[in-house]
Order: structure tokens, then C-alpha cells, then sequence
């Protein structure tokens, strides 16, 4: 078995046939650079170099990876410390590496350092510098750190100008990765011992609840043509993704709410359904999770227009269409022409993660991060609209709000 030099932590980007085949395309084209200076830094080979969870990389070779690893390199930007996945790989090496941590975390800033806002306490002992510049590029070494700094890797790799810093700064990332590996690297464990580590990014919840509710078929009720078995005896029983994922969307979206603050609440939809048009002031932000297969029945169907068009602004709607589902790939036209139907507000007036979210989210990893947006957003507009109903006190808009939204 092959033992890598390092093990590459990123957060999966939100991607499906709508925003093209390979979102992550550039943290790809990353880790081949990252692998070739360190294969030549170490005299090693390119395919001993690192490794990276990739769609077709299986479960098992991402653990027995995590579990041999030297190093290992996180990917920091603000969905990374909401990812829960990352949260339990940055635990599972901190655990096995011992006295080697943090010598053995190498942070690679992929996005500019303020765009992380606040770094959970996991990771405030471990060091983001570069190291040393190259031997006669000490004239260039504070250039390139303030660039790295406030553009992100991913900005200079993006940007012709910028490929020389880029390369740079590989060059020095590379060098950190190696001497790490040769001073403090983290003694191998078994597989068992990482595969159920804890999330290293969860907070106590300093935000309010966050209302989840799940419009999905029992295995006793469903609709026709519809096999059971993705359901259980309750809506939230529901599992609708066949890989990627190892718990209902309910215990996913619990999850990542925690990951963010929230304190999640799950209500069913009947008694959800007149919240959601009523025009008080909002109880809670909330997030409706939608099977397209429910809206097979004319009047649940109807009951979803009827909250499309109440507009409700701290109502977040989420459609799930598991292209590895065979009934739902087969049934696709025809559950995508329900989801149209029901949703015609969101599909055309939403935001960017909220028209993804209405046609149909399709696999399991972009269910959890544009879950993570759809919440963010709900819980601003749910303030915002809260200040707007408290005459004693002055109101206005964080002008953060929009950044916010956008999950970035």
C-alpha cells in the first residue's frame, strides 16, 4: 500500500450538470502542482506524493490515506469551517499525529485570510506562513506573502499576471510540506481509528433555532411508482442519495446547522404549512426540504405554490433530485416539469444558490453546502426582518449581508 507524503483537505464546491462537470477543477490542478514539487523537493514519485478525495476516489482510499499520511494540508476558505466532513478529517489527524501536531499541519490559504472571518479555536495554535523564500528571493518574499494574504491561492493561480507568485509560492508551500515530513510526521494508524472522529469545527450555537422541515413520502404512503426504498416510517427518515452520504438529509442538514451556530428544530410539514404563510413577524429562519415526488399529489403540490408565492423571505425552499436514484434518474423530466410548476418564484427570482436549490439539488455533497447557504441567508433576512418589526429600536442593513449570503 501506498503511503503518501500528504493528505489534501478541501471542501467540496456545490456542483452538479448545471454548473458544470468538475467544480473543483482548480483545488485539482493544485494538488497536481503541490505533487510534483514535493515529489521533487523528496525524490519521491509524483503518485507517492499526496493524495485528494476526488469523485471517483472511494471512502476507503480516503481513509487509508488519512490514516498513513505525514502531512496534512487544509484548504482553508469560509466553507471549510462548515464542512463537517473537513471538521472530522482536520480531528481524525490531530489524533493520530500527537506530539508531531501541529508541525505536521501545513495551511494553505486558498481564499484571502479575511474571507474566514472568525477561525475556529481548532485551528488558532497552527501556524499559515510560508516559511522561508527560495535562496536569492528574500527581495520578493514580503511581495508575495502580502499578495497571498489578501488574494488567496486561488486568486494567483487564476490570474496570468499572478502565475509567477503563484509558482513561488507553491514552490515555498512544497518545501514546508517536505521538511515537515522529514522532521514531524504523523506516526500511521489503523483505518478504524479515523473514521468516526468528531468535527473539529463544531461550536455551541450562539445564533437562534433553525427550523427544518422535511415534505417527503412515508414508506407506508407513497406515491406511484415509487419504491420504498429510500423512506422510512417518517418524512425524516428519508435517504435519497445511494453514495456520498450515510444518513438522511435530516441528520445531514442537523449537522452542518450545528457546524454554523444554529440550534436545529425539526417541524413537520403540517404544522409548518400556515407558519409559512403567515405574515407576521417570523418565529425562526427555516428551511423547507422538498421530495419532487410529493408533488405527484395535486394538493401538496398546490400547498408548495401557495408558499412560493407568499414569498416569505425567512422561508429557504430546497428541492433533492439524486441523479443516483435510478427511479428519479428515469422520472427526471417529468419530476424536474413538478418542480417548475410548484416553484416558478424561486426558479426565476431567487438567488443564485436558491434557483440551484429549487431546480433540484443532485448529489449528496452539494446538498450539504448549498443547504449551509440557503441557511445563512434565511437566518440574515430573518434578522433583518425582526428589526423591521421593533419600532423602539433603529434598523438597518448589515452591509455584510449580501457577502453573506452568497456562503462565500
Amino acid at each position: 500500500m501506498t503511503v503518501p507524503v500528504f493528505f489534501l483537505s478541501h471542501a467540496r464546491t456545490p456542483g452538479s450538470r448545471a454548473f458544470g462537470s468538475d467544480p473543483d477543477r482548480p483545488v485539482f490542478e493544485f494538488f497536481g502542482d503541490l505533487s510534483r514539487e514535493v515529489a521533487r523537493v523528496m525524490g519521491v514519485r509524483k503518485a507517492d506524493a499526496g493524495h485528494v478525495e476526488r469523485p471517483r476516489v472511494t471512502p476507503a482510499e480516503s481513509h487509508r490515506a488519512l490514516a498513513t499520511c505525514q502531512v496534512f494540508v487544509p484548504m482553508y476558505s469560509p466553507r471549510y469551517f462548515t464542512d463537517p466532513v473537513c471538521g472530522r478529517q482536520w480531528t481524525a489527524f490531530e489524533h493520530r499525529a500527537g506530539a508531531a501536531y501541529p508541525g505536521s499541519v501545513i495551511p494553505v490559504l486558498w481564499t484571502p485570510r479575511r474571507a474566514a472571518v472568525t477561525l475556529p479555536l481548532a485551528v488558532l495554535d497552527v501556524p499559515t506562513d510560508l516559511g522561508p523564500p527560495e535562496p536569492g528571493g528574500e527581495s520578493t518574499a514580503v511581495d508575495e506573502e502580502e499578495r497571498y494574504d489578501e488574494g488567496g491561492l486561488y486568486r494567483l493561480m487564476d490570474l496570468d499576471e499572478d502565475r509567477q507568485v503563484y509558482r513561488r509560492i507553491l514552490r515555498r508551500l512544497a518545501r514546508r510540506v517536505a521538511a515537515a515530513a522529514r522532521t514531524s510526521p504523523a506516526p500511521p494508524v489503523s483505518v478504524s481509528e479515523v473514521v468516526r472522529a468528531a468535527d473539529a469545527f463544531a461550536v455551541p450555537p450562539p445564533r437562534p433555532v433553525l427550523r427544518v422541515t422535511v415534505l417527503a413520502p412515508q414508506n407506508n404512503r407513497l406515491p406511484p411508482g415509487r419504491d420504498a426504498v429510500a423512506y422510512g416510517p417518517l418524512p425524516t427518515d428519508w435517504q435519497p442519495y445511494k453514495s456520498g452520504v450515510e444518513a438522511p438529509v435530516a441528520v445531514q442538514m442537523a449537522e452542518v446547522a450545528r457546524n454554523l451556530g444554529f440550534i436545529p428544530e425539526s417541524v413537520p410539514f403540517e404544522k409548518a404549512y400556515g407558519e409559512f404563510l403567515n405574515a407576521s413577524p417570523a418565529p425562526a429562519p427555516w428551511v423547507l426540504v422538498i421530495d419532487p415526488w410529493m408533488l405527484s399529489d395535486p394538493q401538496l403540490a398546490e400547498r408548495v405554490r401557495a408558499i412560493d408565492a407568499a414569498g416569505r423571505p425567512w422561508v429557504a425552499v430546497l428541492a433533492v433530485l439524486a441523479v443516483d436514484d435510478g427511479q428519479t434518474r428515469e422520472n427526471e423530466s417529468r419530476l424536474r416539469s413538478l418542480l417548475r410548476s410548484a416553484l416558478p418564484r424561486h426558479l426565476e427570482a431567487g438567488r443564485n444558490a436558491q434557483r440551484a436549490a429549487a431546480r433540484g439539488i443532485e448529489t449528496a455533497d452539494a446538498f450539504g453546502l448549498i443547504f449551509a447557504e440557503l441557511a445563512q441567508g434565511s437566518y440574515m433576512r430573518y434578522v433583518g426582518g425582526m428589526q423591521e418589526h421593533a419600532p423602539s429600536q433603529r434598523s438597518w442593513r448589515n452591509r455584510d449581508d449580501d457577502e453573506s449570503e452568497t456562503g462565500e
